[in-house]
């Protein structure tokens, strides 16, 4: 069955035409692919190939309901957006827009591209009352641009979708003057609505993403989400797997495209789950989890007590007036590995030889402080140290 319908991931007006009517009882797993395509052969025009080169900054996401909103297009940004827009610091988005806060489901976080064409992935997770999913990544360097998804629906028409394909191009966040990918900081006072970046706008030939002679610009990305998992709070835990039987749909939004590939009646085996942040790496199934259905203690049962727990949780907050007061899991700061150790700060005698590692992950909410970062020794030589300079080294006369 094929059939066009108007949707628009960066327009959610149209997205909140309908209301989510997907089975409640289920909670999806999904994973997403940031795909980018900024190569110099598909945008020549300023071509960043040093300090920095062409790369991308890590994908912050969120999982959430319909009334949360990380960016909309043709709205200021928030100054969240702009830290992250015009730095990379996603600082805010995590104090304000944690897992568990404000409508969130489901936090999430893509590791960086280090060149201009690469892939970013990470999962998360979604359920019928947070069935959206918004994103950003920032274009490194630019003044402010970026490219992301805001409350785009992974469930249509009652069926969560198995492969959702979006063409992404780069927006501007509206909230610096830059027209170029290395322009010096350049406030923009007051700042103005996020918009999209064509061949033609801004028009103005300073611009790097201008082309006099193209009337459309190449997607600089592409969005592919896939659902991997799905998990019904029921008992006994049992899902069989079937051969996949595609329904495409394909939405037109204008010059963007976003194709649904949903699965006729599926089921998809659940012998593999995880769930969100503090438990995702500690609750992961093996196969031999599915033969203890009927032990109470099993992992299945531990998932569904968190879920359950979690949706008891966010009911009682919606009664109680606050939507912001949901369950907050505390998180451990994480540091990259030691660098190597310096040269010896001298090249005779004693002399210092350290190594650094950096913060990946700031600790929140209680967790583990982060431990030092800089490391000294002390480092030697066996070459004498001589001096070639004896300015007042007199000898003695002759008698």
């Amino acid at each position: 069955m094929l059939m066009t319908v108007p949707l628009l991931a960066l327009f959610p007006v149209l997205l909140r035409a309908a209301p989510d009517a997907c089975d409640q009882d289920k909670l999806l797993l999904y994973q997403v692919n940031l795909e980018t395509n900024w190569s110099r052969e598909a945008f020549p025009k300023h071509y960043p190939e040093w300090r920095p080169p062409a790369q991308w900054s890590k994908v912050v996401g969120r999982a959430h309901c319909e009334e949360y909103e990380m960016f909309r297009l043709n709205r200021i940004a928030s100054e969240a957006l702009r830290q992250f827009a015009e730095g990379g610091r996603s600082e805010l988005f995590e104090e304000e827009d944690s897992q568990g806060n404000g409508g969130i489901l489901d936090a999430f976080v893509g590791p960086a591209i280090q060149r201009g064409v690469g892939v970013s992935q990470a999962e998360f997770f979604v359920d019928a009352s947070h069935s959206r999913v918004s994103l950003v990544s920032r274009i490194v360097p630019s003044p402010d641009w970026f490219v992301g998804v805001d409350s785009l629906r992974l469930c249509v028409s009652g069926k969560w979708a198995d492969i959702i394909t979006v063409e992404l191009h780069p927006l501007d966040a509206g909230t610096d003057r830059g027209f170029t990918f290395t322009s010096p900081n350049w406030p923009q006072e007051p700042q103005v609505p996020i918009e999209r970046l064509t061949s033609n706008f801004p028009d103005h030939p300073a611009s790097s993403f201008y082309y006099e002679d193209k009337e459309t610009l190449p997607p600089i990305a592409v969005l592919r989400i896939t659902k991997l998992r799905e998990y019904r709070a029921e008992s006994p835990l049992e899902m069989e797997l079937r051969s996949p039987d595609l329904e495409v749909v394909n939405v037109d939004i204008g010059e963007h495209d976003i194709t649904y590939e949903t699965l006729r009646e599926s089921r998809l085996n659940a012998s593999h789950f995880t769930v969100p942040q503090s438990r995702r790496q500690d609750l992961l199934l093996d196969d031999s989890a599915d033969e203890d259905e009927g032990n109470s203690s099993s992992v299945p049962s531990q998932i569904l007590d968190d879920y359950e727990t979690f949706k008891k949780e966010t009911v009682s907050s919606h009664q109680s007036g606050d939507k912001r007061k949901r369950r907050r899991r505390s998180r451990h700061c994480i540091v990259s590995a030691w660098s190597e150790w310096s040269s010896c700060s001298h090249k005779c005698g004693f002399g210092e030889s350290t190594r650094e590692r950096v913060v990946v992950q700031h600790s929140k909410k209680g967790g583990k402080p982060c431990p030092p970062l800089k490391e000294t020794r002390w480092c030697s030589s066996s070459a004498e140290c001589t001096d070639s300079h004896h300015y007042f080294d007199w000898e003695p006369p002759n008698p």
